[in-house]
């Protein structure tokens, strides 16, 4: 009888991989975002899926690049703000061209701020980044007569897509979809932006900068490119956010914030692309449906959580998941090479 261990992949193994590697895994997505408001409701739907964009946004820094940001809320508030004052003060432009100014917007504060923290590496990095954060959530109180100060930026409503009364994105389940298209569309940009050369660079630093610098690559503009990526993405959630919440407080831009991502991120699946919407959605849905009333008790449950997942699951859901099916497709090898050879031998 041949043995129980199968050198090699068999077909099983290799088909699951193939599988975990195509584009057709976008559709599987699709699936899931659009079914989201059919099971949950579509408020908590729409806000699991911008704050999974703003997850996403800050995994493609830190998962596969490995840069620890803990200011990350800097681009989701004032990605907030920005839209929000642009409805404001501006009587509404087409949302199509507040989120392309917020992208530029928040390409130039990423810019900056890249370029001034990314000369640090390690803890230096991420204290630099919760500095600026930390910087522009102070400067909203003060500018009050911007930002509403401490009461928040009031009146902000939703124009239509493109203008004139097309799209009406008042309409909640309108403006469900944009937001899934949305994440749909960054879900497809990352897939080929992981894929291709600057995403192995962008993992080659990762794991080993010193050498990858060895190699020639300028990991210093690999790093600040990502950065700006992410920045600009994390700004997208946070006009979103600003939009459909209709309103805008300094909390937005506070350190917690951006540990939510961390924590989003690291219980989903930090070298995964779906990881950080999948823990949004449990940690969101834990949340809300159990503790709405007790927060304190959810501040204790979310501790736990966090060290159960650093300790015994640091892959995250995704990353237990896919190790799950790839034992099941390596069991599934085995006992068809065994079949194999049982069948062999009686005809001998």
């Amino acid at each position: 009888m041949v043995s129980s261990e199968v050198a090699g992949y068999g077909q099983y193994r290799e088909l699951l991989e193939r599988l975990l590697d195509s584009p057709l895994r976008l559709v599987g997505y699709a699936v899931f975002l659009f079914a989201l408001p059919r099971v949950l409701p579509i408020g908590i739907g729409t806000q699991i899926a911008i704050l999974g964009l703003f997850a996403l946004a800050f995994n493609l820094l830190f998962g596969y690049s490995g840069l620890l940001s803990f200011g990350h809320a800097l681009f989701l508030g004032t990605g907030a703000y920005g839209a929000a004052l642009l409805v404001v003060h501006l009587d509404g432009p087409p949302v199509a061209a507040i989120l392309l100014a917020v992208l530029v917007f928040e390409g130039a504060i990423a810019l900056v701020t890249g370029l001034l923290s990314l000369r640090l590496g390690g803890v230096y990095f991420s204290m630099i980044t919760l500095a600026f954060a930390q910087f522009f959530y102070e400067l909203s109180f003060t500018v009050d007569g911007l930002t509403g100060g401490s009461d928040g930026l009031l009146g902000v409503y939703r124009p239509s897509l493109f203008g004139a009364g097309l799209v009406d994105l008042a309409d909640a389940d309108n403006f469900y979809t944009l937001v899934a298209l949305l994440v749909l569309l960054v879900l497809g940009f990352s897939f080929l932006l992981t894929r291709s050369t600057f995403g192995r660079a962008l993992v080659a630093v990762r794991e080993n900068e010193e050498r990858t610098t060895a190699l020639g690559v300028n990991t210093y503009r690999v790093k600040l490119i990502i950065f700006v990526i992410s920045g600009m993405l994390a700004g997208m959630a946070g006009a979103l956010q600003g939009l459909y919440i209709r309103f805008v407080s300094p909390d937005i831009l506070f350190w917690a914030t951006s540990g939510d991502a961390v924590l989003n991120t690291l219980v989903g699946g930090m070298h995964t692309l779906f990881g950080p919407i999948v823990g949004t959605l449990f940690l969101h849905w834990m949340e809300d449906t159990f503790f709405a009333t007790s927060p304190g008790a959810w501040n204790v449950l979310l501790g736990a959580v966090f060290v159960f997942f650093v300790l015994f699951a640091r892959s995250g859901i995704v990353g237990q998941l896919r190790s799950l099916l790839r034992r099941v497709a390596d069991w599934a090898d085995r006992r068809e090479a065994e079949t194999t050879s049982i069948a062999a031998e009686s005809d001998d």
